[in-house]
């Protein structure tokens, strides 16, 4: 958790820093500095990431919680590594691929805003079948723990 000082008392938090880093889930380093992930040779990288991902997404809702219950004046939020992905030209099916690349990043953040996954990731999840280990409970969570910014 990342803290700032405002007037000597303790009122910006942050639960995880650049959580959409891990969406380079290709590479070894940016899962493992992010989420601790070593990849064993043949397994699903993607689905692995995505799994890690959604329990540091309810981790993180259950910290905005308990933090506004010990104090309503906290304003917790959440960092992401802002990474454009610019189309290769103007032709339609380049803007939708850039489109599309940049949901694949940015959706961390619409988890914490809105204390929910986009329809357009649990979509992705279904087209390729993975079944996450994505529980009621975690849903009540995720919806109680919306980040203040």
């Amino acid at each position: 958790v990342v803290m700032t000082r405002y007037k000597d008392k303790v009122k910006y938090w942050m639960t995880f820093n650049e959580i959409n880093n891990q969406a380079n889930f290709d590479l070894d380093f940016a899962p493992f500095t992010n989420s601790g992930l070593k990849f064993v040779e043949g397994e699903n990288r993607e689905k692995i990431m995505y799994q890690a991902a959604h329990y540091e997404l309810v981790a993180s809702a259950k910290v905005v919680d308990l933090g506004h219950k010990i104090n309503p004046d906290f304003q917790i939020g959440c960092m992401i590594a802002m990474c454009p992905i610019y189309p290769a030209t103007c032709k339609p099916e380049d803007m939708r691929a850039a489109k599309v690349a940049m949901q694949r990043r940015l959706w961390f953040t619409d988890v914490h805003e809105s204390g929910h996954y986009p329809s357009y990731m649990l979509k992705y999840f279904e087209r390729k079948a993975f079944d996450l280990d994505i529980t009621p409970e975690d849903i009540e969570d995720l919806s109680k723990g919306e980040v203040d910014y």
